[in-house]
């Protein structure tokens, strides 16, 4: 791919980024919902028949997305992107009802699982020469969308006085912004799984079925993890072949064998995995605690877009400046896991106990501050173990279980036909989860220590032997 038409092709991503993400009115959609000159919704309709629609419909989608995304190549999934979120603001807009409202929170579902399209178009788009730097460019886009839009909706309500409904229009009109940048994308030619590039030796064609047959090989796997994982792809550039689709998921079965066989990866994709469960529950519901906790405020009194925008910047700021620190978190990884997960299991205590909104607000800052950072450890101690196409199924995995997780307790603890818990319950819930989920990795931490002691003893105890043989 030429200089220009990388840059081509990152600008227009990243474009759609900003749009689909600058949507000012999601700070305040629990406000909207319950507003009596907007959809007049009561806050229970909304925590135990409404949102937990979304968790349902992001895990169903998620499931065919993870399959089709790759053979499709990418680019169609994005433009599904864009066209589930005008539908979804097209019902916030206009259509009135717990059912209309459900059928939106099904399509903003929708939305949410193609967003693995999204973060994975640029790797199929251009060259690895590029990866490094696209991936910064990436994130950084749909990070600044996010900020200025909790700016935008915050300076709004609070210095303007608009209306929640004309910051939705705000957000309609921005999606359809992004759809039609997503038509202008540049098709994929190949990609990872499904319309492979292989470079083989153009004197012999069969090296494509040796390959093939050496690949499902679990001992050749093993030997050389992150090159075998990927697949090899040698010889002159001289052929490419197209892989039927249950090649694809052989190649996908392999790359998974060989990513979750190592260790490291399964200690922090757990806790990737679980700990996102607590933190979605949180995104999800945290204006229902916040409305529970000061349900009379006045609209230019209402604060969640300054919260989120602030959440987004620190977030952004901590998560760039870890990767400065030298720390071996290999080593140190259990005890970093337990205390965060407990930390943040008593601010979830606190929040569901507390009647100062401020104190509420704190809370969450905090906690969103500290789980954006650990997470970005998370991905970082994944990815040194990968390459970056493991990389993407390994997140879209990790993805998965944590939604697999966040539906069961939605079903048990959210939903009116389980425990049906009002929002502040819930909360106290979700502090718990976190203080237990602290408790393997202290128990983790406990056995490394015991172990290596043990190690040393020995090694002692074989020096002091060695002069009497």
């Amino acid at each position: 791919m030429s200089n220009m038409n990388w840059k081509v092709t990152t600008g227009l991503i990243c474009s759609f980024g900003i749009f689909k993400d600058f949507r000012p009115s999601e700070s305040f959609l629990t406000s909207y919902l319950t507003d009596p000159s907007a959809k007049n919704l009561s806050l229970s309709e909304i925590n135990n028949e409404v949102y937990p629609i979304w968790t349902y419909s992001y895990l169903s989608f998620l499931v065919i997305v993870l399959l089709i995304t790759d053979l499709l190549r990418y680019k169609p999934i994005v433009i599904l992107e864009g066209i589930s979120y005008i539908i979804t603001w097209t019902l916030l807009l206009w259509a009135d009802g717990i059912l209309n409202m459900q059928i939106m929170q099904f399509t903003y579902g929708g939305a949410s699982a193609t967003e693995i399209a999204y973060y994975s178009y640029v790797y199929a788009a251009v060259t690895s020469t590029y990866f490094r730097r696209v991936s910064g460019f990436i994130r950084a886009s749909s990070l600044a969308g996010r900020f200025l839009a909790a700016s935008l909706g915050q300076i709004l309500i609070t210095f303007v006085g608009v209306s929640y409904f004309t910051l939705n229009i705000i957000s309609m009109t921005n999606v359809c912004i992004a759809f039609v940048i997503s038509v202008f994308l540049p098709k994929v030619k190949f990609s990872f799984y499904f319309h492979r590039k292989n470079e083989i030796d153009a004197t012999s064609a069969s090296d494509v079925t040796t390959m093939d047959n050496i690949t499902t090989d679990r001992d050749s796997v093993t030997s050389n993890q992150k090159e075998i994982s990927c697949v090899v792809e040698n010889g002159n550039k001289t052929s490419h072949t197209k892989v039927s689709f249950l090649n694809g998921l052989r190649f996908m079965w392999l790359d998974f064998q060989s990513a979750y066989s190592q260790i490291d990866i399964l200690l922090w994709s757990f806790w990737w995995s679980a700990a996102s469960t607590g933190n979605l529950q949180m995104g999800n519901y945290i204006q229902n605690l916040w409305k529970a906790i000061s349900p009379y405020r006045e609209r230019s009194k209402n604060y969640n877009g300054a919260v989120d925008a602030i959440s987004m910047l620190c977030s952004a700021a901590t998560s760039f400046g870890i990767g400065f620190v030298k720390v071996n978190w290999s080593k140190y990884g259990e005890l970093l896991l337990f205390s965060v997960n407990l930390i943040i299991g008593g601010l979830m205590l606190w929040m569901s106990f507390t009647n100062s909104i401020w104190i509420a607000y704190g809370c969450y800052l905090i906690i969103r501050i500290i789980f954006q950072t650990v997470l970005t450890i998370a991905t970082y101690q994944v990815a040194v173990h990968l390459s970056s196409r493991c990389y993407g199924l390994v997140f879209g995995l990790n993805t998965f279980m944590a939604l697999l997780l966040e539906t069961i307790m939605t079903v048990i603890v959210v939903d009116k036909h389980g425990l049906n818990l009002d929002v502040r319950t819930q909360f106290a819930v979700y502090g718990g989860y976190f203080g237990v989920l602290s408790l393997p990795f202290l128990v983790k931490f406990f056995y490394n220590c015991f172990r290596k002691k043990n190690e040393l003893q020995l090694k002692s105890v074989n020096v002091l032997e060695e002069p009497s043989k």
